[in-house]
């Protein structure tokens, strides 16, 4: 399997930035991608499951740990710019992805738990169990 970037690393880095309750959103136009992260996220322990009320056409595709895998185009309902253009929009828009799906986009949005990552509180823990040492 290929590397990716949005793996446990990032998960951890991002957890250790947001606040408590402050919100990840990922959108991908790839099922089988959407899916992995899923389950990484899930399996990561740092984030928690934002429900959201579904607009027209948007479907639940998977849930995992109580985080859903939604597909629908992103926009007001998820807090993403729906405006916003990237280079794999444009790659979708003309067709030259081949791991895309031609007509759908898949969303997973979840928020920082309490405490950050399991990662960050150990180095936390560690930074308290110093400065008590001192």
């Amino acid at each position: 399997e290929a590397q990716h970037m949005l793996d446990d690393r990032l998960f951890t880095a991002a957890a250790a930035a947001l606040q408590p309750g402050g919100r990840l959103i990922i959108v991908t136009d790839n099922a089988w991608y959407g899916e992995l992260l899923l389950h990484t996220i899930a399996r990561h322990g740092s984030f928690l499951p934002v429900l959201s009320t579904l607009g027209h056409g948007a479907r639940v595709v998977r849930t995992c740990a109580g985080i859903e895998l939604i597909s629908a185009s992103p926009g007001a309902w998820c807090w993403h710019e729906a405006r916003a253009s990237s280079y794999f929009d444009r790659l979708w828009k003309t067709g030259i992805s081949t791991h895309s799906a031609a007509h759908e986009r898949f969303v997973l949005q979840v928020q920082a738990a309490e405490g950050g990552s399991p990662a960050s509180r150990k180095m936390k823990t560690k930074k308290s169990v110093s400065a008590i040492k001192r």
